[in-house]
């Protein structure tokens, strides 16, 4: 990574854990665009996103987002095998599956008491 990228890389991870309370492992929410996407450019996120925090980061993904990638079909189905892999991280919508993008919201919030 350029020294230009990596020193606004460092300003912005400093700036949210300074002021949002951020703090190492980082936990990065992984949904089925992002998956399909790394599928299609050939990137490993397992080994790619710690890189770039240049730390410890906990990969996680939810029930809805694998219920999403399912119901999108065949065309979906080796990023629905890749957001498998990751650890799921409950988020309360179990009975009633909504989209991902309602979901991260609903996790993250005003308040993401989780980080």
């Amino acid at each position: 990574m350029r020294i230009r990228r990596l020193k606004t890389k460092d300003n912005r991870l400093k700036f949210y854990c300074n002021h949002f309370g951020f703090r190492k492992p980082f936990q990065v929410l992984i949904d089925g665009t992002f998956c399909f996407e790394a599928l299609k450019s050939k990137l490993n996120i397992r080994d790619q996103i710690p890189k770039y925090f240049d730390c410890d980061v906990k990969l996680l993904t939810t029930p809805c987002i694998i219920t999403e990638t399912e119901k999108l079909g065949p065309n979906l189905y080796g990023a629905m095998l890749i957001a498998k892999q990751f650890a799921l991280h409950y988020c309360g919508h179990e009975k009633s599956p909504v989209t991902g993008s309602e979901c991260f919201l609903s996790m993250v919030g005003e308040k993401n008491a989780n980080r």
